[in-house]
């Protein structure tokens, strides 16, 4: 076959049945050999054929096939003579055919007609408008009769592209949606959004390909959404096999809340552009679906502004059921004013219906379209408003029935629902906040799937490592107030995409590997433990300082708690063995001598009894306490000695014995290594003083334990306090005294954590150390001391009432008037009275005009709003949070509302005080 023919063979059929020769295909047959041998039959200078070949070769293939097809190769000269043997300068008219080149009239004519089946547009990614003459071929050889969308300004259709006329390496997609548009205005605004949108390369808003005028029809064309719009998703009769679980559907959201974010305020840095946009046509049919992703499309009605202008814009059309209220009165049909918090509306009425799909299906929607149909609509619409100042009932009934049948993450994001419908615009969320809290609604149903298959893995492998690891993925997600029932205020987390993407990730692959460990024998399970803690790992460098300080916390108190050692099953031996801080191992033993304390076989001992007698110095007291000295071979020890009588009780073999165990208990706990937290002193033991009638506990004191010399300078903060709030030159530095009340805050909850409870926090049991010998107050290395009253936080746990009255302003009314036993909260009390003379500088006793028992009431109203302009809100707040009450909803549970109060305390006090810092 000659090459006519065979070029005339390669022609294909467009939708239009026109016929036009693939680009890719015609370079195959248009070969070198087949270029010169053309050539030597036409051209008589055969000297001219080696340089024509090559030229032809590189940029005039197009050109010599059409002169192959209309027998005139002997014009290639011509064409080369005239600078148009170019394939790119394709189509040439008659005039340049003719005048510019010299072919002959008839050949001219010949050319001009059949060069169109050579010029079929190349299609690229590109926002540039191309505009092309009426008889330009294009490439499309197949069209969906039927429209995938329609709208006021177009009407959408699945198009394919010729598969061989593409360049090669190109990613311009073989079947593609085509939007047909008529006026040519709508199209030019279109395509202005478009191209701005195109910067942004955002994987949640719809992707231009191309755009084009042809016939007096303007095009674009868009990526193929293959799973259809949201629209017919919502009318599926059964969940798509790519939104089987909810997590795709709360995730998928998200990321469509961080377009419309990128929407609402548009900032290109390379560009320089910060703009304002709203899309102004939010709804179902205008968000299609790819793979697992909700995808936001159609931005005819949009509208960006710069940054600086307000986003107010009269209301044109749009939205159809997803109306704001503000955008019409739906009584005078009155156009309003709309804002970019009327696309949130939108966005939360979508947000209703796809919660409505995922519980009920499709046959939910239909209820809920009827549950919201107002009688009154002259236009039957059911709009999620009945005006400007009424809700739609029917709205509000239906989300209340159905958040009895939502999970954790569910009811999240029904509460941001109910935050969006808001009649009053300005308190609407921003959208900024919306993508915030949708990723935290995302990774809530991702911990809740992990959290169950730990709980799946936990009953067959029982492991200690594993259950450590999965209290791990707990504190990271107490940590973001995942584990919180209600959807936190904070929207600061994971406003960075990257993270919650990577956060997803992390999640993704330990829920898959926790579901491939259910289903393996016990005996792979040391070598599962790797990759969970290379995730947990991964997990804790996604979250910021103050946020691996709350999650570092809530580890170590639950794997402290009281239940912890039932569920690891294993010896105080086996600690070192597990993959924790050394910290936390000891403050795991600590717990765990509490607990052998009040188990029912009572702790006999061995007990630290000193059998070397402590000289006591009649002269020196620390506070309420008394300094001694120990005889230690050649050396004397300077010692704390504080007394724990039993003159009072009944002299019976029970309390005797109840008050030697805790002696002995509390001795052996403050003289085991503990973290730098506790920041209580060490034990040598206790001894028996039978004159007395009490115990005396003793305590090393800081310095070489040699001699008064080497001993630091020791005052309480008492002392230090009504030494010094007279004199301003000697006030401690603000630094000093937030680092004070830090360290306090700290080891109350060290102390509480290992199951202790003080019972005696007061100024004058804060005990100081430092070398300064000058005047000025100096709040270095504190202790906490006055543990003689201490006893374990237990229900039943033998407790003596009150007995020093310096001691009355720091009790709670409630424990001072015997109302209630000794709890953690009175703790905190006593802490909050300690915080307000560390914020005003005062005394106690200068500052409380009122008898003991008026004093809460008092400070809470007179003294604590005095804190923020000298320390600062958060000072305030965690003052006031302790002498106002912590407290906790009562599960039913007493280890675990202990363990909840203590992580309220940690929020509330610990951590306020601690990024004071």
């Amino acid at each position: 076959m000659d090459l006519k023919n065979t070029i005339q063979d390669l022609g294909r059929a467009n939708i239009d049945e026109r016929i036009f020769i693939p680009e890719q295909i015609l370079f195959q047959v248009v070969t070198k050999d087949a270029i010169s041998q053309a050539l030597k039959g036409s051209i008589t200078e055969v000297y001219l054929i080696p340089e024509l070949t090559e030229k032809i070769l590189v940029r005039g293939r197009k050109i010599f096939a059409i002169l192959i097809l209309i027998d005139e190769v002997a014009q290639i000269p011509a064409f080369n003579e005239a600078e148009r043997l170019h394939d790119h300068k394709l189509p040439f008219n008659l005039s340049t055919l003719t005048d510019n080149i010299g072919l002959p009239e008839r050949c001219a004519k010949y050319f001009e007609r059949h060069q169109w089946e050579f010029t079929a547009p190349i299609f690229e990614r590109g926002v540039l408008h191309r505009s092309f003459e009426k008889k330009t071929i294009l490439p499309f050889v197949h069209k969906d009769p039927n429209p995938i969308g329609e709208g006021g300004f177009g009407k959408v259709y699945r198009v394919w592209l010729d598969k061989e006329h593409c360049r090669p390496g190109s990613d311009f997609p073989l079947i593609f949606a085509k939007k047909e548009m008529d006026a040519a205005r709508s199209h030019r605004k279109e395509l202005k959004n478009l191209s701005l949108l195109h910067q942004l390369d955002h994987p949640n808003l719809v992707k231009l390909l191309a755009s084009y005028t042809h016939d007096n029809t303007h095009n674009l064309l868009f990526e193929l959404a293959e799973n259809g719009d949201l629209n017919d998703f919502l009318g599926m009769a059964n969940r798509h096999e790519n939104f089987e679980g909810d997590d795709v559907y709360y995730i998928a959201l998200a990321n469509l809340s961080s377009g419309l974010e990128h929407v609402h305020n548009f900032a290109e840095t390379t560009l320089e552009l910060n703009l304002i946009g709203c899309h102004h046509d939010l709804r179902p049919r205008n968000i299609i679906l790819s793979d697992k992703n909700f995808i936001l499309a159609d931005f005819g009605l949009s509208n960006f502004k710069e940054a600086g202008e307000n986003s107010a814009t009269p209301f044109d059309r749009g939205r159809d059921d997803y109306l704001a209220p503000e955008c019409m009165d739906l009584e005078t049909f009155q156009k309003g004013t709309v804002h970019r918090s009327s696309d949130i509306w939108s966005f939360g009425c979508i947000m209703a219906e796809i919660l409505t799909f995922m519980v009920y299906g499709a046959t939910g929607i239909k209820q809920f379209q009827e549950a919201r149909r107002s009688r009154s609509s002259k236009m039957g619409h059911s709009y999620f408003f009945c005006s400007t100042e009424q809700a739609n009932k029917g709205v509000t009934d239906w989300l209340s029935r159905m958040e009895v049948n939502l999970s954790r993450a569910g009811k999240k994001l029904l509460s941001l629902v109910r935050d969006i419908l808001s009649l009053e615009e300005q308190k609407r969320p921003k959208a900024k906040e919306v993508s915030a809290k949708l990723r935290l609604v995302s990774l809530t149903e991702l911990i809740n799937q992990i959290l169950h298959y730990f709980s799946l893995n936990k009953a067959r492998l029982d492991s200690p490592e594993m259950l450590l690891e999965e209290w791990r993925i707990r504190a990271w997600a107490y940590a973001l107030d995942i584990l919180e029932t209600s959807l936190s205020d904070d929207a600061s987390k994971f406003e960075d995409i990257s993270d919650f993407t990577a956060a997803l990730n992390y999640l993704h692959s330990m829920r898959k590997h926790l579901n491939l460990l259910s289903s393996q024998d016990g005996e792979h399970k040391v070598l599962a433990l790797s990759p969970l803690q290379h995730l947990n790992n991964s997990l804790d460098s996604l979250l910021s300082p103050s946020q691996q300080h709350k999650s570092a916390i809530y580890f170590k108190i639950s794997v402290i708690d009281n239940n912890i050692w039932s569920d690891l099953n294993i010896a105080d031996a086996d600690l070192a063995n597990l993959s924790m801080e050394k910290s936390i191992r000891v403050r795991l033993l600590l717990k765990h001598m509490t607990e052998l304390v009040m188990a029912e076989n009572k702790m006999q001992g061995p007990f630290s009894e000193i059998s070397t007698p402590v000289m006591i110095d009649g002269n020196a007291q620390l506070g309420h306490h008394d300094i001694g000295r120990v005889q230690d071979g050649k050396s004397i020890s300077t010692v704390l000695v504080e007394w724990r009588s039993y003159r009072h009780l009944d002299a019976n073999e029970e309390n005797s014995t109840e008050i030697f165990n805790r002696v002995g208990a509390l001795t052996s706990l403050l003289r085991e290594k503990k973290p730098d937290d506790f920041r209580a002193l060490n034990s040598r033991g206790f001894f028996h003083d039978a004159k007395r009638q009490a115990f005396g506990i003793v305590y090393d004191l800081p310095g070489d334990g040699n001699q008064d010399g080497g001993i630091l300078r020791r005052a309480t903060l008492q002392d230090v306090i009504a030494k010094t709030y007279k004199r301003v030159s000697r006030l401690p530095i603000l630094d000093d005294r937030f680092n004070l009340a830090s360290m306090l805050a700290k080891s109350i909850s060290e102390f509480h954590a290992v199951g202790w409870l003080h019972k005696s926090l007061m100024t004058s049991n804060v005990a100081l150390f430092s070398k300064n010998t000058g005047p000025e107050a100096v709040l270095d290395q504190p202790f906490i001391i006055g543990f003689n009253h201490s006893r374990p936080n237990e229900e039943f746990a033998f407790s003596e009432g009150l007995r020093n009255s310096d001691s009355e302003y720091y009790h709670h009314p409630l424990y001072r008037s015997h109302i209630e036993g000794y709890r953690a909260g009175f703790d905190y009390y006593s802490l909050g009275i300690i915080l307000l003379q560390i914020g005003l500088w005062r005394p106690i006793n200068e500052i409380a005009s009122v008898p003991p028992e008026q004093l809460r009431e008092h400070v809470l109203k007179k003294l604590v709003p005095l804190l923020p302009q000298s320390m600062g809100m958060r000072f305030y707040e965690a003052t006031k949070a302790c002498i106002e009450g912590i407290n906790v909803p009562e599960s039913g549970n007493s280890e675990n509302d202990k363990k909840n109060l203590l992580l309220k305390f940690e929020k509330l006090v610990v951590s306020k005080l601690f990024r004071i810092l």
